[in-house]
């Protein structure tokens, strides 16, 4: 793996990086039919209620209608079933209002999961969840303060991982995921 630190990535709020999580099709619970047969899974996370509250960086807070953001999620996992993903939505962190952003708390990898350390105390208790998730399919590390860094400042292409400095991921966490 390289790691490219950019100049500037923009945080985007979608789960592309959840798209990149390929698991072993040995489990349970996937069909015999796929048996040795790489799947493509996208772990998703149900809306927080207290979504509302969620860590703003770069928009001010406006009004969330939650049946509507809850319609959404609903359509967005369908869409990506639709596309040949098997969906796995989590729900352990449905008081904590972030959770829904996957791909902040993790860094999933071929090899290895990494626990990011979050930018946002507030965010950091959902590192627990993911933790709990991955390990019984990842092998699991953890980058640990000071160094910050978020999975949203990461984008992964091949082998490369480019990461961008921001509010959230700083020099030290660049140098944590190396």
């Amino acid at each position: 793996i390289v790691i490219t630190l950019c100049g500037y990535i923009p945080r985007l709020k979608t789960f592309i990086k959840s798209l990149n999580l390929r698991l072993k099709s040995s489990w349970s619970h996937v069909p015999n039919t796929l048996k040795g047969t790489p799947m493509l899974y996208a772990i998703t996370h149900t809306p927080s209620l207290s979504l509302q509250q969620c860590e703003l960086t770069f928009l001010e807070s406006e009004p969330i209608d939650m049946h509507k953001a809850t319609i959404q999620h609903e359509a967005y996992c369908a869409m990506l079933e639709r596309c040949g993903a098997k969906v796995i939505t989590l729900h352990e962190n449905e008081a904590l209002p972030d959770s829904v952003f996957v791909e902040d708390p993790i860094i999933v990898l071929d090899e290895v999961a990494i626990l990011t350390s979050m930018g946002v105390a507030s965010r950091r208790e959902e590192s627990q969840a993911m933790e709990a998730f991955f390990k019984a399919y990842r092998k699991v590390e953890q980058i640990l303060l000071p160094a910050r860094i978020e999975g949203g400042d990461v984008l992964k292409i091949g082998k490369t991982l480019f990461v961008g400095e921001s509010a959230r991921t700083n020099l030290q966490g660049i140098e944590a995921l190396k």
